[in-house]
């Protein structure tokens, strides 16, 4: 009887081992309904796709604009509606707490009535209260990039508060992954050597009709938020050169208006009439300047991963990125693209031209990138890893 006993609730584990049920705890979707969202989001989207392609159950709890509250292609969605209050200052601070502490109430309630059987989070002060009310469920702190971390990333000062709340949240979390094995040590060197970390790199979806020739043109293509942390002054100053040197290339800008306004920019005249700004896209409508291009640019100041990146070279672009922390692990530098120092301006107009006046090479280079995209970063490879370290924490 023991052993019948046993071989039933081994046969129970290794069901719903297989067929979970998992909670993101998350503001950034990527969904038409939805504000918009950057990386944060789309990784959201992507794997909840792939969680609910392989037999899973998948909810997401947040806040939004607006109250949105239905299941679409298999996703259970309840999101809030944010509190805004007008005007600033201290009212500012509590609609951040109060906003917090709903989103608490009302996970205590959603998790009495669902079963849940691994919540993910990414937002560290929710992580930590809720690591006081979630019972035996065992708590996945993934980190893109928190406050903290960007901080140290870009040599800004870390806001104390959101420092404590930050630490707390990664030893509270049953597991901590991290998107690259850079923000892995940035990880361990700002919050403790002893904190267990794995890496799992963001993953997208591969095009298999990918075109391998490009058009016979001179395409360059940008796609970022326009802050100087994501390297537009940078970007003025080198397509300034371009524009010189040879006035038949073309620079595509995708990316909202943030800290500048595409106007203030500071492009010469004759570079603005090889421009071509686009403002925000969602990723089906960029998928075609994807292919259109011919060399993608990539000047931040500091990237946790490089979604971007990675979808320029999935589509058989050859990539000139900035030399930050990560962009070893990303671009195989002079294989499947260039790693520069933009200091180094002559250096960094030297590789650009090197591609854009090589055919040849550039083909070369664009389809040995989206080849190690395909080994390296797809969805697949990111559920699978997922699921591996689920699957550890319940166990």
């Amino acid at each position: 009887m023991f052993f019948l006993k046993k071989i039933i609730s081994t046969i129970i584990s290794v069901f719903y081992l297989t067929f979970m049920n998992v909670l993101f705890i998350t503001n950034e979707f990527s969904h038409k309904k939805l504000s918009p969202s950057g990386g944060v989001g789309r990784f959201y989207k992507e794997l909840s796709d792939e969680l609910f392609k392989n037999g899973h159950q998948v909810y997401v709890l947040g806040t939004n604009h607006t109250k949105f509250c239905v299941v679409d292609k298999g996703i259970s969605f309840h999101i809030l509606n944010k509190i805004n209050f007008p005007g600033g200052g201290k009212l500012s601070v509590f609609q951040f707490f109060i906003n917090r502490f709903l989103l608490t109430i009302n996970f205590i309630s959603f998790v009495k009535k669902h079963k849940i059987d691994v919540i993910e989070i990414n937002e560290p002060i929710i992580a930590y209260i809720i690591s006081f009310f979630k019972g035996n469920i065992p708590m996945v702190l993934r980190q893109h990039g928190m406050q903290s971390i960007l901080s140290a990333m870009y040599g800004s000062k870390i806001n104390k508060i959101y420092y404590f709340f930050e630490r707390r949240a990664h030893f509270r979390a049953d597991i901590v992954i991290s998107v690259s094995k850079y923000i892995k040590e940035v990880v361990h060197k700002l919050y403790g050597a002893d904190l267990s970390v794995d890496v799992v790199y963001n993953g997208i979806q591969i095009n298999n009709q990918v075109l391998s020739v490009k058009k016979n043109n001179k395409s360059l293509l940008y796609v970022a938020a326009l802050t100087e942390k994501k390297g537009y002054l940078d970007l003025v100053r080198v397509f300034n050169e371009i524009n010189l040197k040879d006035n038949t290339v073309d620079l595509v800008i995708i990316g909202r208006e943030s800290e500048f306004s595409f106007k203030s920019l500071g492009f010469t005249e004759s570079a603005l009439n090889r421009i071509t700004y686009l403002g925000y896209l969602d990723y089906d409508e960029m998928k075609k300047y994807y292919v259109a291009s011919n060399l993608f640019l990539n000047f931040t100041k500091g990237e946790t991963f490089g979604l971007t990146t990675i979808e320029a070279m999935s589509n058989n672009i050859p990539v000139v990125i900035s030399n930050i922390g990560v962009a070893e692990e990303i671009v195989e530098n002079g294989i499947s693209g260039y790693i520069v120092d933009l200091q180094n301006t002559e250096d960094v107009l030297n590789k650009i031209f090197k591609i854009l006046n090589d055919s040849s090479l550039q083909k070369k280079i664009g389809q040995i990138a989206g080849e190690s995209v395909k080994n390296s970063f797809t969805n697949e490879i990111m559920y699978n890893r997922t699921i591996e370290i689920y699957k550890k924490i319940q166990n």
